[in-house]
């Protein structure tokens, strides 16, 4: 095998089997006991200042009913819209909703490219328990969830997100490493 067909089987396999998803669950249980903001770079992304998290163990109603890792969940404090984004884009795959007073509530959910909306739906959910909406919102920077109807405050627990295709380190050392292997095979068999 020569040099150039070496460096072109590595550019293959880097590019095939070297990237790795990042998913990350985002579940607030970590932000302590007490009711507060969400704060700014929590998971590594920002969050809109209505976006607060709380323990939900202090009250009833779809506060209660919507943990699914408990204790804490994440809500709209004061029924406004609340968004969660980052400079690069990322996956949104799913999350469990749940009103917080109602029987029947719609919470609309925009996704958005920088400033282009490319996503937007409604979804319907109750205060009986979680929903999981599998939203398959892809390559965005931002998401924008706005309570529709009556009684807008919702809660929200478990975002699943996918930072998109990132190297995997060990993937990518090892065939880096194979191929200054052979390349130093080869140059010393050419010499």
């Amino acid at each position: 095998m020569n040099l150039k067909a070496t460096l072109k089987l590595t550019a293959v396999l880097l590019a095939s089997g070297g990237i790795a998803s990042a998913q990350q669950v985002i579940t607030f249980d970590d932000l302590g006991s007490d009711e507060a903001p969400i704060p700014a770079g929590y998971a590594g992304f920002n969050w809109s200042s209505s976006f607060w998290y709380l323990n939900s163990n202090f009250v009833p109603d779809g506060y209660h009913t919507g943990v699914v890792s408990g204790p804490n969940v994440a809500y709209d404090a004061y029924g406004d819209s609340v968004s969660f984004s980052r400079a690069t884009a990322f996956d949104l795959t799913s999350a469990y909703l749940t009103s917080a007073f109602f029987t029947s509530q719609g919470i609309e959910v925009q996704g958005f490219n920088g400033a282009t909306e490319v996503y937007d739906q409604t979804y319907n959910v109750t205060d009986t328990g979680p929903t999981l909406i599998s939203f398959g919102y892809n390559d965005i920077t931002s998401v924008n969830f706005v309570g529709a109807g009556q009684g807008t405050q919702f809660v929200l627990d478990n975002i699943l997100v996918n930072g998109g295709s990132v190297p995997d380190g060990g993937t990518t050392s090892l065939l880096l490493g194979g191929t200054f292997f052979v390349v130093g095979l080869l140059r010393r068999k050419l010499a």
